[in-house]
């Protein structure tokens, strides 16, 4: 079995124990990202935030799972609401680049561009899956520019 079946698995079992447990429906629906389930990852996320409505790690699952279904206008939402609650990031900051991307508004996607501090390369929506993976790791609010995006040696 998979890691990642057995981490549904495992989250799957816990929410059978605590219906009610809001972490439980987010840490399974970043796991369903990772899968690209997207239309299973936000249902967790919606349960979460019915659960606890200012989740800021679930709003920001959910807009990533948005962007997933290519529905960049409520990601953007759900990326704000996540900013309201988490405050400034890397990973809100690539979700709002990747949702402008989608909506063909390049000028915003670029605006508030970040660099890499090791090579100077442009840090953006080529590292958006790396991030959402980092941040369901536990590293929210890291840019991938510690060397870790595409083009670093």
């Amino acid at each position: 079995m998979s890691p990642f079946a057995e981490a549904i698995k495992a989250f799957t079992r816990a929410l059978e124990h605590d219906p009610n447990m809001a972490t439980g429906y987010m840490n399974r629906g970043y796991v369903w990202n990772d899968l690209r389930m997207a239309t299973n990852a936000e249902e967790d996320f919606r349960k979460a935030l019915t659960l606890r409505p200012n989740y800021g790690e679930a709003h920001l699952g959910l807009a990533y799972s948005l962007l997933q279904l290519r529905r960049p206008q409520v990601a953007l939402k759900e990326a704000d609401l996540a900013e309201k609650s988490l405050g400034e990031s890397g990973t809100i900051y690539l979700a709002r680049a990747e949702a402008y991307r989608q909506r063909s508004m390049l000028d915003k996607a670029c605006s508030g561009a970040r660099f890499c501090s090791n090579c100077g390369q442009p840090v953006g929506v080529a590292t958006l899956a790396e991030d959402e993976r980092r941040h369901a790791q536990g590293f929210a609010g890291r840019l991938p520019s510690e060397g870790s995006h595409r083009g670093s040696g």
